[in-house]
């Protein structure tokens, strides 16, 4: 079928196939062909050639492989964790982050790391500087560590790393982590230790 419609088309056409090879393992190779027609346009003959490409398919299998396990790793992570390439297009985003920031599907189809900054931006107690520090970090390589505070009070952890293989910077990693409620816990004792000391020299006072 494949063949015939590149023949009725007079376009290039090409395939692939699997076969098994000795070892019972399975093999792949591509076939490319085009037809050779006369100034009529009848078929005269058809030129192709077949191409192994079973190391290629194998690469591509296994770079999958790990792609899925690196997604369902970050899955399972408490952290929201949120993957941008080269060209600030979103390459992974885990459901942490996604519930972390209430992330609509309309910004998750784009792709888009753009839209999902503006969307959150929206979200904390100081936008400018939030969009101002992400946009110094994608012009630099610098690890980054800092807080993000929310208008509704929660507190965020942001941990930034870019991406470097080889030397070549391919992206940019941001690992966010919920610590409201471990920051309200550290105020709580901070504030009760301040009352015992002031009842302390309040009682010490009294004694004079």
């Amino acid at each position: 079928e494949i063949i015939s419609k590149s023949l009725e088309s007079h376009e290039p056409g090409s395939y692939e196939q699997q076969f098994l090879l000795p070892d019972n393992s399975i093999g792949y190779y591509q076939s490319t062909f085009q037809g050779k027609y006369d100034d009529d346009g009848n078929l005269v003959s058809i030129v192709g050639t077949v191409l192994d490409i079973t190391d290629l398919k194998r690469a591509e299998h296994e770079l999958k492989h790990k792609e899925e396990l690196l997604k369902a790793t970050l899955n399972t992570t408490a952290d929201g964790i949120l993957l941008v390439d080269i060209n600030n297009k979103i390459s992974h985003i885990n459901r942490q982050l996604i519930e972390m920031w209430k992330v609509p599907e309309e910004i998750l189809d784009s792709d888009d790391d753009a839209n999902l900054l503006g969307y959150v931006a929206g979200q904390v107690s100081d936008p400018a500087k939030f969009i101002e520090r992400v946009e110094f970090l994608y012009s630099n390589d610098q690890e980054s560590f800092d807080e993000v505070r929310f208008k509704d009070g929660r507190i965020f952890e942001r941990y930034s790393s870019p991406l470097i293989s080889e030397g070549n910077k391919f992206g940019r990693v941001w690992d966010f982590r919920d610590v409201t409620s471990r920051n309200r816990a550290e105020e709580a004792l901070k504030e009760s230790e301040e009352k015992y000391r002031t009842l302390i020299e309040n009682m010490q006072d009294a004694t004079y």
